[in-house]
């Protein structure tokens, strides 16, 4: 469990058998382009990435797709949401990441936020389709903090708690 703690500005870390893949980007810096190199064009690139992304997203025709240190990055944007699915160096698909805010959060997430944080907004969601399962961050927050909050397998917990003082 990979608990981020803040108190008075300093953040305490407890790794215990966290849910981290190696390829997972950081979640808190995806709607800065900066966060992407250049784009590459299609051909620079593993044809077995960009069939597997054609089979899968048949109707997209508008992605991006950047070189990363791990493999390719294909983003796109579709009814408001934005994806980036990355893909191993040899073409192999890893994960998608989608982003977007809490009116398109299925329901049963939602409920189970709001059950404990009634009082809290959400403010966006990163949804991580893995190959075996799907995980949710979700940003949340009252007057008095922020926390972002980690959905997998039904189970929830804070990743990270801080205060706005």
């Amino acid at each position: 469990m990979l608990l981020l703690n803040s108190a008075d500005g300093q953040r305490k870390v407890n790794n215990q058998n966290s849910f981290n893949p190696e390829n997972l980007k950081a979640v808190t810096d995806l709607n800065n382009p900066s966060h992407y190199k250049n784009s590459i064009a299609i051909n620079e690139f593993n044809s077995k990435a960009v069939r597997n992304f054609k089979k899968t997203f048949e109707n997209i025709n508008n992605e991006k797709w950047y070189q990363e240190e791990y493999g390719l990055c294909a983003v796109f944007f579709e009814n408001d949401v934005q994806n980036d699915v990355n893909y191993a160096n040899n073409g192999h698909w890893l994960y998608t990441m989608k982003q977007y805010d809490e009116n398109k959060l299925p329901h049963d997430i939602s409920n189970q936020i709001k059950t404990v944080y009634y009082e809290y907004a959400i403010q966006w969601v990163h949804e991580i389709v893995l190959p075996q399962k799907t995980v949710y961050f979700v940003l949340i927050q009252d007057k008095a903090t922020i926390k972002n909050i980690r959905i997998c397998d039904g189970e929830m917990e804070v990743v990270e708690d801080i205060n706005k003082s």
